[in-house]
């Protein structure tokens, strides 16, 4: 292998060389176990040669992409032989490297707008569709996908076509969620962004979901994951922010004339009860797929 490079970077000019040692640091040498590490290694380095041969020389513009063509190669996970083929292809122009990314993690807060104290959640997922994100939020809020919901993102509505095109002529049908990713509507530069989402269109419950950014997972973290959060959820088809208002003040008051009424229709609630590791729990459990159930 020493041998091998000691012969490249003697066909090539020193300033260039120069540069890239001075940015890599102190380099260490040590035997390695797996030969087939080694031999990849050596391939790469016949490789880059090819490359610099190709381009005319190694330069000031094109060591950095020298360096990206090699760096975007893994060793370990492609192995020795597929290696050798995937970094010839790429030598040769006929397919980009492979992609090794690291696994990220997107954080949201949802905010149920008009609620005051205002009920909402932290969440941390993985990459998924919108239609994922809203099973995210269903778990994490505690409502029970039992209506029609939809994402308002840049003006634009974005939802399960299946259930939203039902008797649409004229109008423009939504994008469709269950195609449409996380990471195709975030900025690209990671910035903080909000967009709207609304459940149940005759209650109308109206959320902010507000992008607070990336990070990477945590080793030994599993996702989705509810950080945190205020409130418990308003009960399913109590009639929207102002009735559920008009339900608090119901159940709170013995001689409320609904109080009664009203409490055996919901059963016990406690609007300042919420608990996040319950709602993580249930947002990895997920819902139901309706669309696999039979409905009589």
């Amino acid at each position: 292998m020493l041998r091998c490079t000691a012969k490249l970077l003697a066909q090539i000019d020193d300033s260039p060389v120069a540069m890239v040692l001075n940015l890599t640091g102190d380099l260490a040498v040590g035997r390695t176990q797996d030969r087939s590490t080694v031999g990849c290694l050596n391939n790469r380095v016949s490789d880059a040669k090819r490359i610099i041969d190709f381009r005319g020389g190694l330069t000031y513009c094109n060591v950095w992409e020298l360096v990206h063509l090699l760096n975007e190669v893994p060793l370990k996970p492609i192995g020795y032989s597929r290696g050798l083929k995937t970094m010839q292809a790429v030598v040769a122009g006929k397919e980009p490297p492979p992609k090794t990314s690291t696994a990220t993690v997107y954080q949201f807060k949802i905010t149920l707008k008009e609620t005051d104290p205002p009920i909402w959640r932290r969440i941390q997922v993985k990459d998924c569709t919108l239609d994922k994100l809203h099973e995210h939020i269903q778990t994490a809020m505690g409502w029970t996908n039992s209506h029609l919901h939809q994402f308002m993102i840049g003006g634009v509505v974005h939802g399960d076509p299946e259930l939203l095109c039902e008797g649409w002529v004229d109008e423009t049908p939504p994008v469709n969620s269950r195609r449409t990713k996380v990471s195709k509507i975030i900025p690209k530069d990671g910035s903080r962004f909000a967009f709207d989402y609304e459940y149940d269109f005759g209650d109308s419950w109206e959320h902010e979901i507000l992008f607070e950014g990336c990070l990477p997972a945590e080793k030994g973290t599993r996702y989705p994951l509810c950080v945190e959060g205020e409130r418990a959820c308003p009960p399913e088809d109590v009639g929207g922010v102002w009735s559920f208002a008009e339900f608090l003040k119901a159940i709170a008051d013995p001689i409320h004339k609904r109080h009664e009424e009203l409490l055996e229709w919901s059963g016990p609630y406690n609007a300042e009860q919420f608990d996040a590791q319950a709602a993580t729990k249930e947002m990895r459990k997920g819902l139901p797929d309706w669309r696999k159930m039979e409905w009589i």
